[in-house]
Parts: structure tokens; sequence; C-alpha cells
């Protein structure tokens, strides 16, 4: 871990990194409404969040795992309309805005193709199309990381950057929102690199980052006695916690070896003689400390996962973009990085097409597809387990 952060290298203005990071979260947005089906049948895990929002009844809540912030991203489409197709839309242009805020936060820091290598690594994750347009935490509370993590560097190089102070807050925040335990994992190593790096311990760090952790136990606090809901919603808890009938999360170990692959890369950079490690090796030593969390959870899940990837695709990207500026064959070596780019694509899209075909099989009326518009658990309950709800209990 460094003892400092150096100041940042000259970019090329504001406006430049503008263009970059709009055009990449364009892209995320439109590769959600291209490769995954607006019409996708709700996962049961989306099932009590819609509801939820729906009704407006706090007590229906879905899974003491999370919070409530999901419930109200998503309530002002659902009341709007019942169409699925809606609800995916609008949660696809939501996290291309998140995308952009999460990576602004580190303009400071890189230089624009930077920060539009590590969107493209991380927005061309198949599990992050799939969850950008998902009534679930899961790219969310990755985003907020990736912001939390981008602000604290900032603040820790200028102390007098208090727009970031509150980024760095608003992120924790949001992460504790979305999903207390997963707020509570991402504090604690933010916390111990302020304890670490004596240049880093200044007044104005270390409140942003307790402000956060202060929010994140109230909130999991809360959660913990907020109780599981009323009968009805506790039938479909049961049948989330069984799973939505599709994949949820990277199969195996894939996600691992996918983040591994960004950490190598990122860690070629931190050693190669920059000026700032700090800015790769803390969120690199993030990113590998929420890979804990997921391996305890289990290895295809995707919400500690997504976190990790997005942490490390920006000094992977960083790395990337020094080795072609540095190449004494440039022309050799963007090919070459243009080609393992294409095939990282390609091997995610294969694998986006594979989940949503498995998904798209799986016939369900939902609260949000408008056949099935009344509360889990109304209607009579079939032979085989299933109500009108469509969840199988």
């Amino acid at each position: 871990m460094p003892t400092a952060v150096n100041a940042p290298p000259r970019t090329d203005g504001a406006d430049r990194a503008v263009r970059w990071v709009t055009a990449v979260a364009l892209a995320f947005t439109a590769a959600q409404l291209r490769f995954v089906p607006a019409g996708m049948t709700l996962g049961a895990g989306e099932v009590g969040n819609v509801w939820q929002a729906r009704s407006g009844d706090p007590g229906a809540f879905l899974d003491v795992s999370r919070g409530h912030a999901t419930v109200a991203l998503v309530a002002p489409i659902v009341q709007a309309t019942s169409s699925t197709a809606a609800m995916r839309i609008y949660l696809a242009v939501a996290s291309g805005a998140g995308l952009f805020a999460a990576l602004w936060a580190w303009r400071p820091l890189h230089r624009p193709e930077t920060l539009a290598g590590a969107g493209v690594l991380f927005g061309g994750l198949w599990a992050a199309q799939l969850y950008g347009s998902q009534a679930m935490p899961d790219l969310w509370c990755a985003l907020g990381a990736l912001g939390a993590v981008g602000c604290l560097l900032r603040v820790a190089r200028d102390r007098q950057d208090y727009p970031a102070m509150l980024g760095v807050t608003a992120s924790l925040a949001l992460v504790a929102a979305m999903r207390p335990s997963q707020g509570l994992w991402l504090a604690l190593p933010l916390c111990a690199a302020l304890a670490v790096v004596p240049a880093w311990r200044h007044r104005e760090a270390v409140v942003s980052v307790l402000a956060g952790l202060v929010l994140d136990l109230t909130a999991w606090l809360v959660h913990e006695n907020g109780g599981a809901g009323p009968e009805p919603v506790q039938r479909v808890q049961r049948a989330a916690a069984r799973g939505s009938g599709w994949v949820d999360g990277w199969p195996g170990w894939s996600g691992f070896a996918t983040v591994a692959v960004f950490l190598a890369i990122g860690g070629l950079m931190a050693v190669s003689g920059v000026r700032r490690p700090g800015t790769a090796l803390l969120p690199m030593a993030v990113a590998a400390w929420m890979l804990v969390p997921g391996a305890l959870a289990g290895p295809g899940t995707a919400g500690f996962l997504l976190t990790a990837g997005a942490l490390a695709a920006v000094p992977a990207a960083a790395g990337c973009v020094r080795a072609l500026t540095r190449a004494r064959r440039r022309p050799l070596a963007a090919a070459l990085t243009a080609g393992c780019l294409v095939a990282h694509l390609a091997v995610q899209n294969a694998a986006l097409d594979a989940v949503t075909d498995a998904a798209s099989a799986v016939p369900a009326a939902h609260p949000a597809s408008g056949q099935g518009a009344h509360a889990p658990g109304e209607g009579d309950a079939r032979a085989d387990g299933a109500g009108s709800d469509g969840i199988r209990s």
C-alpha cells in the first residue's frame, strides 16, 4: 500500500472526458436493449421488489438480505404501467446513467481513454448487462462501490475536494440501501486503507468514510429488525430462496476467473513504475476483498462478483492504455489489445445469450407483467405448488 497519492496526470479536458464516458454509458444501455429481451420473465428475486413498489406496502419485503432502495428505484415505472418491457427499458437507461456517474468519479485520476476502457470491460460482462435491466440490487452495489473508491482516492489526493467527500458518503449509503451487508463489507477495507496509509488519514477522508459507515450500520440495524413481511410474501421468499428457475449469477467459478484476469492486468500496471500506484492498488485490494464474501456466498453469486469486477476493471483498463502508449510497435499492440477485447465481449455475449434463452423459456405471470397484478400468494395454489403468481413455493 502506498504512502501517498500524487497529482493526477494531465487530462485532455472535461469535454473530451464527457464524450468518452457518455459514449460508453450509451453503449451499455444499447447493449442491454439489444441483447436482453425486454419482455423477459421476472425472476423470483424481482417479484417481491416489483410487488412492493406497486402496492406501496413497506411490509411486503422479499428478502432480508436486500434493502429497500431497489423498490424505490422501480416504483416510478411500475406505478405508471404494468408492462415488464417498460420497466426493463427504464432500468437499462437508469443503469447507463449510473455507469456514467460511477466512472465520472474517477475523472481527475485517469485519462478519458482509461475511463472508457474500464466501462467497456465492466459493461461488457454478461452479468452487468443482465442485472442492469433487472429489479435487483446487484449492479447498483457494484456501481456504488466503484464510485466510493474513486471518490475516496480523490479526497486522499485533495482534501478540499468536497464533492468527492459527499461522493464517498453517498456511494456507501447507496450500497447500504441496496444491500446492507454488502455495504458493511465495502466499508471495512476503506477504513483499513485510511488506517494503514498515513497520508490518507486526514479529517476529510476519515469523516466521509465514517459517515458512510454509520449509514451502513443504520441500514443494517433497521433491516435486521424490520421483519420479513406478511405470509403471502414469505411464500414468495421461500420460492426465491430456491431460485427463479434460471441461472442467477456466474456459473461455476468463471466469475472469479474473470476478475482474476482483471486483477492480473492491473497488478502489472501497479508495479511497473506508475507515479500513483495507490490509484491501482486500492481498487485492486477492495476487489480482492469483495471476492471473500462472494466465495462464502457461493461461486455463482453475482452481487459481490460484479462489485469486484467493476473495481478491478479500472486498473486493468489503465494497464492496457499505458501499455499501448508505451509500446514500441503501437499498431501491433493495438491489434492485440483489440483482439483480446473482442474475444472478451464475444465470450460474454455468448454467456448472456444462454442465460436469456433459459430465462425466456420459463413461463410465469408476475405482478409487473399485467398477467398477475395481484398480491403474491393470492389465488388458489395448484397441486404442483405453484400459485397464481407464477412462483413455485
